[in-house]
């Protein structure tokens, strides 16, 4: 059965900002990182355990994005995927979840 996929806010102005960021150097690396992301997210919303939990935020399973990390939550009761945040990987994640 298939999950519905809400993003949360902090997920909205992630994905805007990254979008934003590699637009300024090539429309194309945008379009291809949204699209890369929205390939993998129908992959989850078959198979939302398919990715490993975060060991600092065991709440969270996260799947990586070109050099971007997911971070998203399953609620199993709703059938619901719950985007929390889109970083970059070199950042400190566990400061930003």
């Amino acid at each position: 059965m298939k999950y519905r996929v809400v993003y949360l806010p902090s997920a909205k102005i992630d994905s805007e900002a990254i979008r934003r960021y590699l637009r300024q150097f090539s429309v194309k690396a945008a379009v291809r990182f949204k699209d890369t992301m929205s390939e993998k997210l129908a992959r989850v919303w078959e198979y939302p355990q398919m990715y490993s939990v975060y060991r600092h935020r065991p709440i969270y399973r996260c799947m990586p994005v070109e050099n971007c990390l997911l971070f998203y939550e399953v609620d199993e009761k709703q059938k619901i995927i719950f985007v929390a945040r889109i970083l970059h990987s070199a950042q400190d994640m566990p400061s930003y979840l």
